[in-house]
């Protein structure tokens, strides 16, 4: 699992940025604000620490380490990958039960159909993380406490997938489980911080050999 006081996050970042610059197609860009074009940068400006104090507010809970560390350098991030459209500012972050609670029913009406609610998901195999994870070993509760911090584009679009924070399960290191939860696949793919997250993210839009069509 990776630290998460020593990581580098202005380095990855600018990486990322970079990464993801070179792949855009121009119709994308040209959707960009001026100033993002002008100065080829996705990122936002870093979240002020009453920002962040706010959101905690908010919601009830301190943020995981790596994820506020994340919102220090950029409150928030533009076209995230082919499948994740951004990564919403502080004053965009809510619950998924009041974002989208349509997305929760609608799931679980579908487990329900399947009769997956009524499987339970043991430790030993919900505790799997990586390559050998299933995602459909899922435990539907935790979708309706999940905090949404990342999908559809500003003008709505929620085609793509989400990125979600889970409060139910909290490492020893402070970290929140993370899911990726999309329409297309069963279940979700998590991982054991934020940070494992985005370096997958990061991995898969390098890996994609398409990924101008897609972005």
């Amino acid at each position: 699992m990776n630290t998460t006081e020593d990581f580098e996050w202005e380095t990855f970042l600018n990486l990322w940025n970079r990464d993801l610059w070179e792949r855009l197609e121009d119709k994308k860009i040209e959707n960009l604000p001026q100033e993002v074009i002008n100065s080829k940068w996705l990122g936002y400006p870093p979240a002020k620490e009453n920002d962040i104090s706010a959101l905690e507010v908010k919601l009830g809970k301190t943020l995981p380490p790596s994820y506020k560390n994340f919102l220090k350098i950029s409150n928030g991030w533009r076209r995230v990958s082919p499948h994740i459209d951004r990564i919403y500012q502080t004053k965009q972050v809510d619950w998924l039960a009041r974002k989208n609670p349509d997305v929760i029913q609608g799931w679980l009406e579908g487990c329900q159909m399947e009769g997956e609610d009524e499987i339970p998901v043991s430790d030993e195999e919900y505790f799997v993380y990586g390559d050998r994870q299933v995602t459909h070993s899922l435990r539907n509760e935790y979708l309706q406490n999940t905090l949404k911090i990342g999908g559809e584009s500003e003008n709505g679009d929620d085609t793509n997938g989400i990125l979600l924070l889970n409060p139910e399960i909290i490492f020893q290191n402070g970290e929140w489980e993370v899911w990726f939860f999309a329409p297309w696949f069963p279940g979700a793919v998590r991982y054991q911080s934020f940070i494992e997250s985005i370096q997958d993210i990061q991995k898969s839009i390098l890996e994609e050999p398409k990924i101008r069509e897609l972005l």
